[in-house]
């Protein structure tokens, strides 16, 4: 019987080592042959112009940056590294200890700072190491932020924009149409008879035929579109540089297709729900977000008034 040995996966660490000196290139090199439970991925360069190249093709983990860069200032070329690669980890190395050349080093982003005249391959190991797992701490902590912003900003049950996010973004499109004198367009849209809906087949239902209709509007609106749900069964719908006649084609577009959807109910009865569509465009240097608003909505109630199941303009 052959039997296999687990083997301990290696994590291997890019590094990019900036220095003018081929003595420092060897020394690091040195310092990281053998180190326990990781692996260095050694790159080096000999100026900051070499280094951005590098490191705008591959972006590293840890930068290893020497401060005396023949005629560069290590700090300047810190900052530009910054710019190019934030999610990078910057050790800033220099020939010799110097705790305001290290305070202003941590300050332009650097993430430790290590005199040369004192460094054991000990603590540049330790140094990578303890920069390594900070950089991911900081990526961890970044992604969650994101996210918790994005859930912030969004609908949970449809992905739409939530309705704070649609007003602020309505507001901003105003302002922006206003300003360039640009074409916008808004769609109020609400599912009909939705509570029959609920009623009938139940909020699980309900809420499927609301997702659905919304992936509907996702899918029939362009890159630069911003959709929301308004609230309850009501979403929204901005498009930015869009006359009449092309809001036109886009509420007819989505009002067909949310018709075409069939939905079944949990003992497998079938269903399918209509919507009813108002739209306005702006007036440009008359009206503000908020009047836009109310005279889509004023369609929307019209729509719904004509016997819902349709479109109406403002």
């Amino acid at each position: 019987m052959v039997v296999t040995a687990a083997v301990k996966a290696i994590r291997k660490i890019s590094i990019l080592v900036i220095d003018d000196d081929s003595v420092e290139h060897h020394l690091v090199h040195r310092y990281l042959g053998i180190t326990d439970g990781w692996e260095p991925e050694l790159t080096f360069a000999t100026s900051g112009a070499v280094a951005l190249r590098i490191l705008e093709r591959r972006p590293v983990e840890i930068v290893l940056l020497d401060y005396h860069l023949g005629g560069e200032n290590g700090l300047n070329l810190l900052t530009k590294i910054r710019d190019v690669v934030p999610s990078s980890a910057i050790i800033m190395m220099t020939g010799q200890g110097d705790e305001e050349l290290a305070a202003e080093a941590m300050k332009a982003g650097a993430m430790d700072y290590l005199p040369k005249g004192q460094l054991t391959p000990e603590g540049l190991q330790r140094a990578i190491l303890k920069a390594a797992e900070e950089r991911d701490l900081r990526r961890k902590v970044a992604e969650q932020q994101k996210l918790l912003e994005n859930l912030a900003r969004h609908d949970e049950l449809t992905g739409l924009y939530n309705r704070r996010a649609l007003l602020e973004a309505l507001s901003s499109e105003a302002a922006r149409a206003r300003r360039y004198e640009g074409s916008l367009c808004l769609l109020m849209l609400d599912i009909d008879h939705f509570k029959n809906v609920n009623d009938t087949h139940g909020h699980i239902a309900g809420d499927v035929a609301l997702a659905a209709s919304a992936k509907v509007i996702a899918d029939n609106i362009r890159d630069t579109d911003i959709a929301g749900r308004y609230g309850g069964e009501e979403f929204c719908i901005i498009l930015p540089e869009s006359d009449i006649s092309s809001a036109r084609r886009i509420a007819q577009r989505i009002h067909k297709n949310i018709a075409e959807n069939s939905f079944a109910g949990p003992g497998g009865e079938e269903f399918r729900v209509t919507c009813s569509i108002g739209v306005a465009e702006y007036i440009r240097k008359l009206e503000d977000a908020q009047g836009l608003l109310e005279r889509a909505d004023r369609a929307l109630y019209q729509a719904k008034e004509d016997g819902r199941n349709r479109i109406s303009f403002s």
